[in-house]
């Protein structure tokens, strides 16, 4: 009986800002694994606040090997429905522990590895490997970052280390071990340079008898959006069956209502629209990126595309500090799940959904707008054709009336737990709307000429310009 089970396999090459918690954490969440397997965090201390900030909620349990200075780092983690994990033994690099699913399938054991960079080094690694093999009965998977390749093909350039990859390879017809075959990708490593280098050091091996009971087992490679290393996914589940075969009869067109039938089919499916994330993109980059050398500007797409995923996963995790509004807090003491949670009750208690006006009960987005409108006429007002009317004067020069731009727009806020009427609400002045209308008009249309404005001397705030470059000056 085969087992219901994903398993990740990553090296996130360090876990140690916020950012890279939460990148990590929208590719765990769109891959959904039951077995989570993180090399290369360079923690020496991995926390119950950290796992969840960076895997979610769902992983609760997990085992951990600690960094030595800024190498190494490893976290095996899953979810505690799915499988059950036990019986670890954690080495110099690799956590090696039983695994036990919970729909019936039989128990086999994960190792977890991530190989040194030094090449003496990468010798006694693959002796341990042995001695942990030796150690073992039954069932045997064994995946992560080797740091040493099996074949000269799996590097895209002539410097190969053959001494290192013998002993691998005679490693793993020693042990009898199978060489899952990865889908979609030759190479799992670039070195995200001009003189580009493209390795495949990331692997999973298992023993025949594993794969006997995973008939079905799938090995594909993610996006490297969020490291240079390309995430490996081993997904257990059975493969549906192929789709029937199609067989097309002579005398269909003969049939009435054949041409409507057709044409109301062909009419009904929609293609699917095409992705615009950033990891969709850079993963088919990297998929052109194992057959042909990308071209300058592929090669600039693909930097920008993960610099701005980066990016975005810091700029999220600052608009939830933002938004939750406790300052108190320190970056590294809290989640970006708890941050979430906590403005969603901020905004949960900010929702208005009925407004008492005399003796009716007004529901409507549009109805409570108009009531509101009304009640608070004295001081609110500002319409579309009034900024219309702004602007001419401010176009013409026209400089009558602008003592009203001191005055400020309000909003309300409740004054009581359960407001009910528009007398429960107190209004609030806002920073006025037409003053940052002007600043932004101006700013755009001086933007393009101030650099034929601004002499040379000035070389920052001007686009085009860098403060670095005074010195050409001196």
């Amino acid at each position: 009986m085969e087992c219901n089970l994903k398993i990740l396999f990553w090296n996130v090459r360090g876990l140690n800002n916020g950012a890279k918690h939460t990148a990590v954490y929208s590719v765990i969440t769109a891959a959904s694994p039951s077995i989570v397997c993180l090399q290369g965090t360079k923690l020496a201390v991995v926390t119950d606040s950290l796992v969840l900030d960076t895997l979610g909620p769902l992983y609760e349990d997990f085992y951990s090997l600690p960094a030595i200075g800024t190498r190494g780092g490893m976290i095996l983690a899953w979810r505690r429905p799915d499988v059950s994990i036990s019986n670890p033994l954690i080495g110099d690099h690799h956590i090696m522990a039983l695994v036990t699913p919970l729909d019936g399938s039989v128990h086999w054991w994960l190792t977890g590895v991530y190989g040194p960079q030094e090449d003496a080094a990468k010798l006694d690694f693959i002796s341990d490997l042995r001695d942990v093999c030796a150690s073992r009965i039954g069932l045997w998977l064994l995946g992560g970052d080797f740091i040493v390749i099996v074949a000269p093909d799996e590097k895209n350039n002539p410097h190969v280390n053959h001494r290192c990859m013998n002993r691998f390879r005679r490693f793993i017809a020693d042990e009898e071990l199978r060489d899952l075959y990865l889908h979609g990708r030759r190479y799992t490593w670039s070195s995200e340079r001009d003189a580009l280098t493209l390795v495949s050091i990331d692997r999973v091996l298992c023993t025949s008898c594993w794969e006997i009971a995973h008939p079905n087992c799938l090995l594909q490679c993610l996006s490297s959006a969020a490291s240079d290393r390309f995430p490996l996914l081993m997904d257990c589940v059975s493969r549906p069956p192929g789709a029937r075969r199609f067989h097309f009869d002579r005398f269909w067109p003969k049939l009435d209502g054949f041409h409507q039938v057709v044409s109301e089919a062909w009419n009904s499916i929609h293609p699917d629209p095409i992705p615009t994330s950033a990891s969709w993109h850079v993963s088919r980059l990297d998929a052109a990126q194992d057959f042909w050398p990308l071209s300058h500007d592929e090669a600039w797409l693909r930097r920008k595309l993960k610099s701005s995923y980066l990016g975005r996963a810091s700029l999220e995790r600052s608009i939830a500090r933002q938004r939750v509004r406790l300052a108190w807090l320190r970056s590294d003491d809290v989640a970006v799940s708890y941050l979430k949670i906590h403005a969603s009750h901020r905004k949960q208690r900010s929702i208005i959904t009925s407004l008492r006006v005399g003796d009716q009960l007004v529901t409507g987005h549009d109805a409570m707008a108009e009531a509101a409108f009304h009640h608070f006429s004295n001081v609110l007002g500002t319409t579309k054709q009034d900024i219309c009317d702004v602007f001419n004067k401010f176009h013409t020069a026209n400089g009558r009336g602008f003592q009203k731009l001191n005055e400020a727009l309000l909003t309300l806020l409740p004054k009581r737990a359960d407001p009910a009427a528009l007398s429960d609400y107190r209004p609030i002045s806002l920073i006025h709307l037409i003053a940052k209308l002007f600043a932004k008009v101006l700013s755009l249309r001086l933007a393009p000429k101030l650099g034929a404005m601004v002499l040379t001397n000035q070389s920052t705030f001007i686009a085009g310009r860098c403060f670095h470059d005074n010195f050409l000056l001196v």
